[in-house]
């Protein structure tokens, strides 16, 4: 056996981080189901709805999110998939929830919180002013739940057999076992 193969039932660290992204976004997709199934019960004028989606948004967007940092992480910073392959015509879903993550949920971006300031004179002074914003709202994004839950429970599946693929993927040497 050579010196830089590791030892007889052994992973070796990339396929080890890979490992660990795929087993961590598994339950990401299945708690993004979860929240979706949970929000088709509710009212979409409720909070409950909203809350639900965020949180469905959320969970569903982290494997794409840019997680480990550092020298040597534990585990990959995303989740190495074809999306566009796998989800095929709702990868263009998978694109809006992602951005709907980065944009509007996560952060707040001025796109999705237009703020507009205006001059409004006053007697004998400059400092009159008035604002108007717009904040965005998850129902104005239209999230076919049905659709959203497709996906989610595709990745979900994708991931479930990527750990499988991942787990036997063991270096052997040649010969060991006989």
């Amino acid at each position: 056996m050579s010196e830089d193969a590791p030892p007889y039932g052994s992973v070796d660290q990339d396929t080890t981080r890979r490992f660990n992204r795929a087993h961590i976004s598994r339950r990401d997709f299945k708690k993004a189901i979860g929240f979706i199934e949970a929000a088709m019960k509710h009212d979409l004028a409720s909070i409950e709805y909203e809350a639900l989606m965020i949180s469905a948004i959320v969970y569903y967007a982290r494997p794409f999110s840019g997680n480990e940092r550092g020298k040597e992480p534990p585990s990959d910073s995303n989740l190495m998939i074809e999306v566009k392959q796998l989800l095929g015509e709702d990868s263009d879903l998978h694109d809006r929830i992602v951005s709907m993550r980065n944009k509007a949920v996560a952060h707040s971006e001025f796109g999705k919180y237009p703020v507009r300031i205006m001059a409004v004179p006053e007697p004998n002074s400059d400092a009159g002013f008035a604002a108007s914003s717009r904040s965005w709202h998850v129902l104005n994004e239209r999230i076919d739940l049905e659709a959203f839950k497709r996906i989610a429970e595709a990745l979900h599946q994708k991931c479930l057999n990527l750990c499988f693929d991942l787990g036997r993927a063991r270096r052997i040497p040649a010969g060991a076992g006989m």
